[in-house]
């Protein structure tokens, strides 16, 4: 048996595999406790490499609410931070992502959390774009809530909270990606509370992670049970990526190397106010 990090078996569950077979934790507490893996295990998945985190394997204190200032200084870069990213390379357009959030989460009738668009349709240069919540990193949804029912966990996946939520809007107008919505079609102030992508990871309220009273409010709590987005899991092109930022930057990177150029990483810089360096 070979011991190695944990974090280095991430690369290998997103790659477009799956869970290696035979990978087991020791524990969920601690990010950076060792597993160990049968010798032989194929390390590539479509050409990339392994080495580098675990995304699935995540924390049991994932829930503990938003984040203090003591708390944000005590964050050390060795702690992993959700982020998505779009490789408009590889998107075929094919909507799996849209149908497997609507699926995972039961989406009411009329709302889709996660949508593609396509961009130059039909003329040089065409890409799609997988377009949903991206839990940017200073959300502007969260800082013009006037009931700071949005807010951000240790994690860095943005929640809200629907008991709080008295749906006047200004998180949809102040959303670069529009990804709030209203869950009913009406005059203002009578649409209902706000909903959007939770990472799936439950919701913001006060119900108990993983109970049927938070999936009825916000669908289901994948990020709790250690595992990846439905919408990512599902992409076959591996284009929608889901996990530590630090990760899925290096495999788009790696990507970009291999087939010497890229078209962008999508809403990257607009989300986390950084651009993947190539």
């Amino acid at each position: 048996m070979t011991t190695v990090d944990r974090r280095d078996l991430l690369r290998f569950a997103i790659g477009g595999a799956g869970t290696a077979a035979g990978c087991r934790g020791t524990g969920v507490g601690d990010r950076h406790q060792a597993v160990e893996y049968p010798k032989g295990t194929d390390p590539t998945v479509l050409g990339e490499s392994v080495n580098t985190y675990d995304l699935r394997l995540r924390s049991s204190e994932w829930h503990a609410g938003p984040i203090t200032e003591s708390g944000r200084k005590e964050r050390t870069k060795a702690m992993v931070r959700m982020k998505f990213l779009c490789d408009a390379d590889r998107c075929i357009d094919c909507n799996a992502c849209v149908t497997a959030c609507k699926n995972e989460n039961e989406v009411p009738w009329g709302i889709n959390r996660r949508r593609v668009v396509t961009i130059n349709d039909g003329k040089p240069g065409e890409r799609s774009v997988s377009m949903a919540c991206m839990h940017c990193t200073d959300a502007p949804c969260a800082a013009v809530c006037p009931v700071s029912c949005i807010y951000p966990t240790e994690d860095g996946v943005v929640l809200h909270s629907k008991d709080l939520c008295i749906g006047c809007g200004y998180c949809f107008y102040a959303c670069p990606f529009g990804a709030p919505q209203y869950p009913k079609v009406g005059n203002f102030g009578s649409r209902g509370k706000m909903d959007k992508c939770t990472y799936c990871a439950g919701g913001g309220g006060p119900e108990a992670p993983g109970s049927a009273e938070e999936f009825a409010k916000y669908g289901s709590n994948r990020f709790g049970e250690g595992k990846l987005p439905m919408c990512a899991e599902m992409c076959s092109t591996k284009s929608l990526l889901a996990g530590d930022g630090e990760v899925i930057a290096q495999i788009y990177k790696e990507r970009v190397f291999k087939r010497g150029y890229g078209s962008g990483s999508w809403g990257w810089m607009t989300a986390y106010g950084e651009a993947v360096r190539v």
